[in-house]
């Protein structure tokens, strides 16, 4: 699966045995730019479960804080957000100033949304950043502030994976570093227990 972000459009491929250049399959294109099902509208991120495609989108007049999509593997749009719903909002967090950096989704179907605040100096803290994390439904579950990275993948087992940035002990240069995160499991919820942020 892949995202062309300025054409808006999915390119599907189906990978096949080891075969000549000449005879690799093409991708398939499929959406487009729009606001009804099946379309898209300034996508970011792209994010795959077991059973649909989903695909972040920045904020909008019918979504201030952005939204999410879903598509089955064949492009067609799932309704299988809560109310039989294709689109979820997300959480706004009351400023228009919102940054929308990446999306992943585990397999048991959670969500999780990476983005930072921007603040009015433009000076972006570690502080400014939110993880969200929602049900499969797509509805809000919790959220968690200073995972401060520019993308991040979350495996099987919910451990989350980030690409950020550090100092390098012993050198003083901040160096692009990958990072190992395990959220927190909230209290009543159906996610594993015995996580923590590292």
């Amino acid at each position: 699966m892949a995202l062309n972000q300025a054409n808006c459009k999915l390119q599907i491929v189906r990978l096949a045995p080891a075969v000549p250049d000449a005879d690799a399959p093409v991708a398939t294109i499929l959406a487009g730019q729009g606001t009804r099902p099946g379309l898209l509208y300034n996508p970011i991120a792209i994010a795959c479960s077991l059973d649909r495609i989903l695909v972040l989108q920045a904020p909008s007049e019918a979504y201030p804080g952005g939204c999410v999509v879903s598509f089955d593997f064949k492009g067609n749009p799932v309704y299988g957000f809560a109310n039989n719903q294709w689109v979820m909002g997300l959480r706004q967090e009351g400023t228009p100033n919102v940054q929308l950096l990446d999306l992943s989704v585990e397999s048991k179907g959670y969500i999780y949304v990476l983005k930072y605040l921007q603040p009015p100096s433009g000076n972006v803290l570690a502080s400014d950043y939110r993880l969200d994390i929602y049900n499969p439904d797509g509805s809000f579950l919790t959220q968690t502030a200073g995972i401060a990275a520019a993308r991040m993948q979350v495996d099987l087992w919910r451990s989350l994976y980030a690409l950020n940035y550090e100092i390098l002990q012993g050198t003083g240069r901040t160096e692009p570093t990958v990072a190992l995160w395990l959220p927190p499991a909230p209290p009543n919820s159906t996610l594993a227990s015995g996580h923590g942020a590292q």
